[in-house]
């Protein structure tokens, strides 16, 4: 056969390849186009987002929304509102899919890369090299176009931000592997990673991971490597920066109070908790309920522990079977799932640590290291055992997709996953209130509260449905039991809605009571702390001229004692 027709049924069998690969993702996912918004972020992203719909979508450049700084991300859910009247879902979800397909495509040059390389170091195995290598890349990115555990990132509209980073990381790998002393490609690569930081500020660990990379793939590393990858490590700085400016949630007590040591111990304990999930996907939930206090109090933490130091012991005596690119690897999905692992403290930690959206680049790092394995190995056994354990994924697959249509199937299955999800019964509380179920959202409320019972979030939707219920004193008793001080807001601005909503409340409480005098300091609460409340609005002045002010005098409020005290 002509060097030439070698050229192109190589280009036919890499077609089909990816071909294959694009069918069983759009096979799977496809379903997702008939998904809705959930209110698990979608509704304050795109929704409800106060910037999107007026048109304001360059002030997501010029400073953070919702303590993250993605101003490629949000710039691109606006372009995809203007499309409609109004948002429509099918959009959104049609775009992640699309992401997530060329992820995987990328993912899969990237193991034919590197198993190729691989494969030309031991010359003397590489029978059928193409067809090994085809073989070997197309399971490892069936492996990470369908885990069970990508489910997350690809069905969740939010999880755009995880797979836009995504695609940046996987195009600065790909390029950087391949620039071979080309400064167009580094340049390109660099250029690719600075988009990535800004859809997904937890990539900043790249340069980490590339540098485990460069080491284990070269049996070493050299001072002049080391400073090509300088400007990767100084360019993190100012995401550095911005994310932690804009994460004013961290002012939480219980964060705030864990020491480097405990930190260390909630990192390994992600660590063990991903290789688990990974290793065997079943129970994947959104809402796992693992915060620093849960995994420090977990018995099972000194097993989670040691799991991972008798893997690093078992990677060790056998690194020079495995081999360097396998451990290089290892080492991407590791560096890449750090940001993320407890060792800094980030805002979803008050719900939970580990979360499967946050493996989705870990998942790359594995699943080409699985290629790597599969090629050396050359066993007709293990490609069907490969093939075994991705007709179980797509299984678990189609089984986990239908919890994320909507918030009435997401919910329940949150709360049947993790009976201590605190989210997963304020979400149903939510559902039952806008179908006015009161009593039903009060019980949801009710058990949301006996696993974090001082929230003010929370208190202040109780303090609505006991409101709707006419039940007046019991919204005096119960939220004025513990009342937010005024720190909370300094701490955490995002909060001001909720502690006027809890405020209002109490006064709605008291006006229905006819106990207009007792409102008028928790009506004044409510406006110190969120002025745009529509209800504070609406009460303000009836109260006020009540009590014989001016309905609008501004110096009502400031000089009353309790303003004073607050």
């Amino acid at each position: 056969m002509s060097l030439d027709a070698l050229k192109q049924n190589s280009r036919n069998l890499n077609l089909v390849c990816l071909l294959f690969i694009c069918g069983a993702i759009w096979a799977i996912y496809g379903e997702t186009l008939n998904f809705d918004f959930l209110s698990w972020d979608d509704d304050q992203n795109v929704v409800n987002n106060r910037w999107l719909h007026p048109g304001l979508w360059w002030q997501f450049w010029l400073k953070p929304y919702l303590c993250m700084y993605l101003p490629p991300v949000y710039s691109i859910w606006y372009a995809l509102t203007r499309l409609d009247d109004k948002p429509y879902p099918i959009y959104f979800h049609a775009l992640n899919v699309m992401i997530h397909t060329v992820n995987s495509v990328i993912v899969f040059f990237i193991a034919k890369f590197a198993i190729s390389c691989r494969l030309r170091t031991r010359s003397a195995h590489a029978d059928h090299p193409e067809r090994r290598v085809l073989i070997a890349a197309t399971l490892a990115t069936l492996i990470f176009a369908l885990h069970p555990i990508q489910i997350e990132a690809v069905t969740w509209i939010t999880g755009l931000r995880d797979l836009l980073g995504g695609f940046g990381i996987l195009v600065a790998t790909s390029l950087y592997l391949q620039a071979a002393g080309r400064w167009r490609f580094v340049i390109a690569s660099w250029l690719a990673f600075i988009f990535a930081m800004l859809c997904k500020p937890s990539t900043v660990a790249f340069p980490a991971a590339l540098f485990g990379l460069i080491w284990m793939q070269n049996g070493g590393i050299t001072w002049a490597r080391v400073g090509r990858l300088f400007p990767w490590f100084l360019s993190i700085v100012p995401t550095i920066l911005v994310t932690t400016a804009a994460q004013t949630e961290i002012a939480d007590r219980e964060l705030a109070q864990i020491n480097f040591w405990q930190r260390i111990l909630v990192t390994l304990d992600s660590y063990a908790f991903y290789i688990k999930k990974w290793a065997l996907p079943i129970g994947l939930t959104n809402d796992y309920g693992r915060k620093p206090s849960v995994a420090l109090a977990d018995p099972q933490l000194i097993f989670s522990c040691l799991l991972i130091v008798a893997l690093l012991i078992v990677l060790m005596i056998f690194r020079k079977k495995l081999g360097g690119p396998f451990l290089s690897w290892c080492m991407f999905a590791a560096a890449m799932a750090l940001p993320t692992s407890g060792i800094v403290t980030f805002p979803f930690q008050h719900t939970s640590t580990v979360t499967d959206h946050y493996f989705y680049l870990c998942a790359a790092g594995i699943s080409i290291a699985s290629g790597l394995l599969i090629s050396s190995v050359n066993s007709n056994l293990l490609n069907i055992c490969s093939v075994m354990v991705l007709i179980s994924y797509v299984f678990l697959d189609l089984k986990q997709l239908p919890r994320w249509q909507s918030d009435s199937a997401m919910f329940p299955a949150m709360v049947a996953a993790n009976p201590n999800s605190y989210a997963g019964y304020t979400g149903m509380a939510a559902i039952a209130m806008k179908d006015k179920r009161r009593l039903d959202a009060l019980q949801y409320l009710q058990s949301a509260q006996r696993i974090d019972p001082d929230k003010v979030d929370l208190l202040a939707n109780k303090g609505l449905v006991l409101n709707e219920l006419g039940r007046y004193e019991d919204v005096i008793t119960e939220l004025g039991r513990v009342l937010p001080a005024r720190s909370i807001i300094v701490d955490s601005p995002v909060s001001a809605p909720s502690v006027s909503i809890y405020y209002m409340m109490i006064a709605y409480a008291h006006i229905r009571l006819d106990q207009i005098e007792q409102s008028l300091p928790y009506i004044c609460r409510a406006q110190l702390a969120d002025p745009s409340n529509s209800d504070v609005v609406g009460f303000m002045p009836l109260v006020m001229k009540h009590l014989g002010h001016q309905p609008f005098d501004p110096n009502v409020c400031p000089n009353l004692k309790a303003i004073k005290e607050w």
